[in-house]
């Protein structure tokens, strides 16, 4: 019979809980800069990006796997604390019903945005009001997917950081730099001046995506689900982008509506080809 690995763990203090459930309230996060990774692939998304991590909290079930143990040896390799719970402290703090054992305190990538640190070429994704935290992480995952500079999310956009976001990044929210409560209002002038094409989305815009040309540095507005873009942010732009509707529905999935307009853009930027027997990415 094959015993689970048992990792270097020290004992969790009551006092580094408590703080650590703090992370569960934005107010915490955004004061600290940090928050809270579950599972096993988030994490291992973490740390082969270099992302700083605090601390590991470890229930039991966590070395269970070998996956879960490959990580958790490869955290202790990596010098990353790590904490050991039992099972009833772990759900004060786990996300999910059916956790795998694992929940990391990352340090947010990102500082606050300056006009100084915006990118200046590239595709750029902004969100005005995207509510969903599902939405909003897989929206991470799908910028990172097609190779956008960056994500910049507005101050009525939900909060990246949050469980539910940060679970649907899949670990795309350590490779892709996320910049939260941006001022669309001055930002976006910014970027223009610097040689941005502005573009939102909306299923009434007069230029359909597959016929947008787009070589240049551009930004693409996304608005929330259930009103679009802001017309105060709409006037700022260029034009509005549509995707065509071939079938029926009055709507288009905000996440899904990223990838169709960024799927675009990728493939007029010239990528190199992929070489001859490099694997295919997988889907998940």
């Amino acid at each position: 019979m094959t015993h689970p690995y048992v990792p270097r763990a020290v004992p969790i203090s009551q006092n580094q809980l408590k703080y650590y459930r703090l992370l569960l309230l934005k107010k915490y996060r955004s004061r600290d800069r940090k928050f809270l990774v579950e599972g096993i692939r988030s994490i291992e998304e973490a740390l082969a990006a270099g992302a700083v991590i605090e601390a590991v909290l470890l229930a039991p079930q966590a070395t269970h796997t070998e996956r879960g143990s490959q990580l958790v040896r490869a955290l202790e390799q990596a010098g990353t604390p790590l904490l050991a719970t039992d099972r009833r402290a772990f759900r004060t703090i786990a996300d999910t019903s059916q956790s795998q054992g694992l929940v990391a305190v990352a340090h947010w990538p990102q500082p606050p945005l300056l006009p100084e640190q915006l990118p200046v070429r590239g595709t750029l994704l902004a969100l005005n009001a995207v509510a969903d935290p599902g939405n909003a992480g897989t929206i991470v995952r799908t910028c990172a997917w097609f190779g956008a500079e960056g994500l910049l999310c507005d101050l009525n956009t939900v909060d990246i950081t949050n469980a539910m976001s940060v679970r649907s990044t899949a670990g795309a929210i350590f490779h892709l730099p996320v910049y939260d409560e941006v001022d669309l209002r001055k930002t976006l002038p910014v970027l223009k001046e610097r040689g941005f094409a502005l573009y939102y989305a909306d299923m009434r815009g007069p230029v359909a995506v597959h016929e947008l040309v787009c070589a240049g540095p551009c930004v693409v507005v996304l608005g929330g689900e259930a009103s679009g873009v802001e017309a105060e942010i709409a006037t700022m732009c260029d034009t509005g982008l549509r995707i065509e509707r071939y079938g029926k529905g009055d709507s288009l999935n905000v996440a899904v509506a990223a990838g169709i307009i960024l799927a675009h853009i990728a493939a007029q930027r010239r990528k190199e080809p992929r070489a001859p027997g490099q694997q295919e990415e997988r889907y998940a």
